[in-house]
C-alpha cells in the first residue's frame, strides 16, 4: 500500500506544480512519498502503533490523506483531480522532455490522456502544431516515448528490492528464500522476480499471497510453479525446491542466458546434464544441494552472482583468478552528501549521527556551487558556517562541493573558489544532447582543471527518463587515470552511474572510483548497497574504490592538502 499512496502523492505534486500552485505544496507531497517508500513496513501496520504526523516531513494535512486512503481506498482531492484531468500522469511523466505542464497542455488542447494517444498525435503531426512544441522537441518525444515503452516493462532496483522484502515477510514460513535472476545479479533494472523457496508446499503459496492482498492477477498455480501479477504490476514466478535441488535451482535461475549457455558447454563436454534440479551423469545426481558444489564439480571456483554475465568470469574461475569483489562492509565513508546549505534537507550534525550508526569513519559533503540556481548553491558565508559545524561534530568531515560542467567544458566556479574546498566533484547537469565529439572534448577539457578530483554520475543518465550522454569513453578514462581523477558510481537507484560495462572498461584502464549516495537527507544515505552492487557488476575490488580506503590514504590521494 505504501507504493500506491506514494504514487498518488507524486501525481498530486505534478498537477499542483503544473497548475502553478504555491512553491511549498508540491515538494511536501514528494517528500511524503519518499518517506512512505522508506518506511520499512506497510502503512497499515505502522498506523496500529504510531501516528503519521510523527514522521519527518509529514504534516497533519498529508497524514489525514494517508489515513483516508487506508480507510476508504481513495483520496478525495486526488479523485477530484482525476475528474478534471483523466490523464495517465504516472505513465506520461516518465517520458523525458514532457513534464506536468506539457502533459496538461496536451490534454487541454488535444485531449491526449496516455502514451498511446500521444504516440498517435506525434505521428499525425498534431503535436508539432501546438505552441511550445517545436520540431526539435517533437523529435525528442518520438525517441523518448519508444524508450519509455521499453522501460515500462522493467522496474528500478529499489522497487524490486522493496517488493522482494514484502514477499519475504509474507512467505517467512519457508525455511529458505532466494530472489534469483537479474535481481540477484543486481542489474540496474528488473523485469520480474524469480522467487525460489525451500521448506514450504507449492499449494500454500497462492493462498498466502492472496491473504496478504498481493495478487492483482493469478497467472498460474501449478505443481512446481506459481505466477502472479503483484499490485505494482511486477510479475513474480515462485517455485518450490527440495533440499538436494536448492543449489542447482539458485545457479540455474541466477545466471544470465549467456553465462548459463557457456556453463552448459562445459557440462556437455563431460557428457553430463545440468538443469534446475541438479548436475547429473545419466540418472546419478553429481551435485545440486549447493551452488559451490555445482561449480566445484565443473572445475570452477564459485562465481559471485553479479558477474555471471559471460564476460570472462568462467575462464578466470577455472584458473582460480576471480577478483575478490568489493563488499558493503568495505565502505568507510560516504563521499557525496548534500547538506541544508544547498539542496539537502538535513544539517551536517544529523548526517554525522547516522554516519556513526552506519559505522563510517568519515564523510565528504558535496554541496552544489556555481550557477545551478535550482539546487540553491552554497554561499561563501554558508561555507564558513558549514566548516564551523564540521569542526564541532567530533567526526572527520571533508568539505567538498559539486560543481557544474559547462557546455564548453570546465566548471562554473573559479580556481579561487574551488581552492576553498577539500573535494571537488564535477558533474554534467545540462547539455545532454551535445554530439559525441562535443561531449568527449567537454569532459576531457574539464579534467584539465587542477582542482577536480572526481566526475559525478559521468553519463548523466536517469532511469528510466534520460539516456546516457554519448561520448568516446576510452580517452576520457585514460585521462582520468592519468590525472588521478576518480569516477563516481552514483548509488541512487535511478542513476547507478557509471553503468557496469563502463566501470569495467575504466577499471581495466587504471581508473579509481568513488561510490557516493548523492543523499539529500539522512533518508537517502541508505542506498550505498545499490552502488556497491553496481561496483561488483563492474568487477571492482576494495582497492579500486576510494571510500574503501582509510581517511589518511584518501587524503594522500587528494594531494595531502588537508
Amino acid at each position: 500500500m505504501n507504493q500506491e499512496i506514494a504514487d498518488i502523492f507524486n501525481i498530486i505534486a505534478d498537477i499542483l506544480a503544473a497548475e502553478g500552485d504555491n512553491a511549498f505544496r508540491p515538494p511536501a507531497y514528494r517528500r511524503a512519498a519518499e518517506v512512505l517508500l522508506g518506511l520499512g513496513e506497510d502503512v497499515r501496520d505502522y498506523q496500529k502503533k504510531h501516528k503519521f504526523i510523527d514522521l519527518p516531513g509529514i504534516g497533519k494535512n498529508i497524514a489525514d490523506k494517508i489515513e483516508e486512503y487506508i480507510e476508504t481506498g481513495k483520496i478525495k482531492v486526488y479523485e477530484e483531480m482525476k475528474k478534471k484531468y483523466p490523464v495517465d500522469f504516472a505513465g506520461l511523466n516518465k517520458i523525458a522532455d514532457l513534464g506536468p505542464k506539457r502533459i496538461i497542455k496536451l490534454y487541454n488542447e488535444l485531449g491526449i490522456r496516455n502514451g498511446s494517444e500521444l504516440k498517435k498525435a506525434l505521428e499525425s503531426g498534431a503535436v508539432e502544431q501546438l505552441e511550445g512544441f517545436g520540431p526539435k522537441l517533437v523529435a525528442n518525444l518520438h525517441k523518448n516515448i519508444e524508450m519509455t515503452a521499453d522501460w515500462q516493462k522493467r522496474f528500478l532496483l529499489d522497487e524490486a528490492e522493496y517488493t522482494a522484502d514484502v514477499l519475504r515477510e509474507v512467505l517467512k514460513k519457508a525455511k529458505q528464500i532466494e530472489f534469483a535472476g537479474s535481481f540477484r545479479r543486481r542489474k540496474d533494472t528488473v523485469g520480474d522476480l524469480d522467487v525460489l523457496l525451500l521448506g514450504i508446499k507449492q499449494a500454500e503459496i497462492l493462498p498466502m499471497l492472496k491473504k496478504a492482498d498481493l495478487v492483482k492477477k493469478a497467472i498460474l498455480d501449478g505443481e512446481r510453479k506459481t505466477s502472479v501479477i503483484l499490485p505494482n504490476n511486477m510479475q513474480a514466478d515462485l517455485r518450490v525446491f527440495d533440499k538436494d535441488e536448492w543449489g542447482a535451482a539458485c545457479q540455474y535461475f541466477t545466471g544470465s542466458k549467456e553465462h548459463n549457455i557457456a556453463l552448459r558447454t562445459l557440462v556437455v563436454r563431460k557428457g553430463w546434464k545440468l538443469n534446475e534440479y541438479g548436475l547429473f551423469k545419466g540418472e546419478k545426481r553429481l551435485a545440486g544441494a549447493s551452488e559451490e558444489g555445482i561449480y566445484e564439480k565443473l572445475g570452477l571456483k564459485w562465481i559471485p552472482p553479479e558477474i555471471r554475465e559471460a564476460r570472462g568470469e568462467i575462464d578466470l574461475a577455472a584458473k582460480n583468478q576471480l577478483p575478490k569483489l568489493v563488499e558493503e562492509k568495505d565502505i568507510k565513508g560516504d563521499v557525496h552528501l548534500h547538506t541544508n546549505y544547498s539542496d539537502g534537507r538535513d544539517k551536517l550534525v544529523n548526517l554525522v549521527k547516522l554516519a556513526k550508526i552506519m559505522k563510517y569513519e568519515y564523510l565528504c559533503t558535496a554541496d552544489h556551487v556555481g550557477n545551478l540556481q535550482v539546487a540553491n548553491p552554497i554561499t561563501a558565508s554558508e561555507l564558513k558556517k558549514l566548516r564551523a559545524e564540521a569542526a564541532a561534530v567530533n567526526f572527520p568531515v571533508l568539505i567538498g562541493c559539486e560543481a557544474n560542467i559547462r557546455k564548453e567544458g570546465g566548471i562554473d566556479i573559479s580556481d579561487q573558489e574551488a581552492e576553498k574546498f577539500d573535494w571537488v566533484i564535477a558533474s554534467v547537469h545540462s547539455g545532454f544532447r551535445l554530439s559525441k565529439e562535443e561531449q568527449t572534448q567537454r569532459l576531457l577539457k574539464t579534467m584539465g582543471s587542477p582542482h577536480i578530483k572526481a566526475i559525478g554520475h559521468p553519463t548523466g543518465r536517469l532511469l528510466p527518463a534520460r539516456y546516457s550522454i554519448e561520448a568516446d569513453w576510452e580517452p576520457i578514462f585514460r585521462k582520468a587515470a592519468d590525472r588521478h581523477i576518480a569516477l563516481e558510481i552514483n548509488a541512487q537507484p535511478d542513476r547507478l552511474d557509471l553503468p557496469d560495462g563502463l566501470i569495467k572498461m575504466a577499471k581495466d584502464l587504471g581508473v579509481k572510483f568513488a561510490i557516493g549516495s548523492d543523499a539529500h537527507s539522512t533518508d537517502g544515505m541508505d542506498v550505498m548497497h545499490f552502488g556497491v552492487g553496481q561496483a561488483r557488476r563492474g568487477w571492482l575490488t576494495k582497492d579500486d574504490v576510494l571510500n574503501c580506503w582509510g581517511l589518511k590514504k584518501m587524503i594522500e590521494w587528494l594531494g595531502g592538502r588537508l
